[in-house]
């Protein structure tokens, strides 16, 4: 008895992207050609930076922009902000560091590994609705010094693999990555203060390390204009169209 061959559409990933029961279809470069001159327009007015921090409780940030404030260098960071909006996601079965953890709902996930599917399905929720974005994902090092042997040890790596897997299937984003010592090191408690855009208690650390990375991205790309295109690729597009200069 030898195997039957699969279907295409089972392995061929451009047969894979083409079938309608795919539920994401669209590439950036779709998504871009099918908008209108007025719908881009709007778009360069108010791109967005998705910034997650990855663990046990897991931080997220949204900030939005307009195109033609960060190709300027004299505008302070925070000051190109427009809109903002963060917030911690429970990624543990038992993390009990957010007020709307499972706990506090006598919904006890049970196991690690599925808390963390649970919270990355609520990550997923949330870059779905703000889609296309710069998606910030803080990367992680192993320190060998400090290492202990408990399973949430990794789970930041886990939580960004799985985000890497949406992000790559629903391809309507760009991926980041920076370290979290940068970030700590460059946009500071005390900065965030003077910026007004300290908000919350210790508790609410993991929302201020998402919007640290946000803020330090936006600092970044400021008045480069290659890694502004390479960061939001409809900027481009805009200029293809002749709508920006």
């Amino acid at each position: 008895m030898i195997p039957t061959p699969p279907p295409r559409e089972w392995t061929d990933r451009k047969a894979i992207f083409q079938s309608p029961e795919m539920v994401f279809r669209t590439t950036l470069v779709d998504w871009m050609h099918n908008q209108s001159d007025e719908a881009l327009r709007k778009h360069v007015k108010a791109l967005r930076i998705i910034a997650i921090d990855p663990g046990g409780t897991t931080g997220w940030s949204i900030m939005t922009v307009n195109y033609h404030e960060i190709t300027k260098f004299g505008i302070a960071t925070h000051k190109l902000v427009d809109t903002w909006q963060h917030g911690q996601v429970d990624c543990g079965a038992r993390s009990g560091n957010i007020k709307d953890d499972a706990d506090s709902n006598d919904y006890d996930l049970g196991r690690e590994e599925i808390g963390e599917a649970a919270g990355v399905f609520v990550l997923e929720n949330i870059i779905r609705h703000n889609a296309p974005a710069a998606v910030v994902v803080e990367d992680f090092v192993l320190d060998m010094r400090r290492a202990n042997k408990s399973r949430d040890l990794l789970s930041p790596v886990r939580i960004s693999a799985r985000l890497d897997q949406l992000l790559w299937e629903l391809r309507v984003t760009t991926r980041h990555s920076q370290m979290p010592s940068s970030a700590k090191t460059a946009i500071t408690d005390d900065r965030l203060e003077r910026w007004g855009m300290y908000v919350g208690s210790q508790s609410d650390r993991h929302a201020r390390d998402a919007d640290r990375h946000a803020l330090l991205f936006l600092r970044d790309i400021r008045g480069n204009q290659k890694k502004i295109d390479a960061a939001f690729p409809a900027v481009v597009e805009a200029r293809r169209r002749g709508l920006i200069r």
